[in-house]
């Protein structure tokens, strides 16, 4: 799956805890890469579609860079409607 786009900027600040528990703190100083996703390709991809509206759920990330760097992050999913089937 690939992003629809893509923006760096510096949008928030390093959060440590449960990744559904997230914090609203903005902007650190460093350069974040925001990557936006179709939200119905995801939903389908990830099976989305099982969860009932406000739901939360884990997600993993990981991928490799242009410039050949590896990553993985951590985050949380927020179900706030059914996107598919209804």
């Amino acid at each position: 799956m690939e992003p629809v786009r893509f923006s760096l900027e510096d949008n928030a600040r390093t959060f440590s805890g449960d990744p559904c528990e997230c914090h609203t703190l903005r902007g650190d100083g460093l350069v974040d890469l925001a990557l936006k996703f179709d939200h119905a390709e995801v939903s389908l991809k990830l099976g989305l579609e099982a969860f009932a509206p406000g739901s939360e759920v884990p997600l993993v990330v990981s991928g490799t860079l242009s410039d050949g760097c590896d990553f993985i992050a951590t985050d949380c999913v927020a179900i706030k409607a059914t996107l598919i089937g209804d």
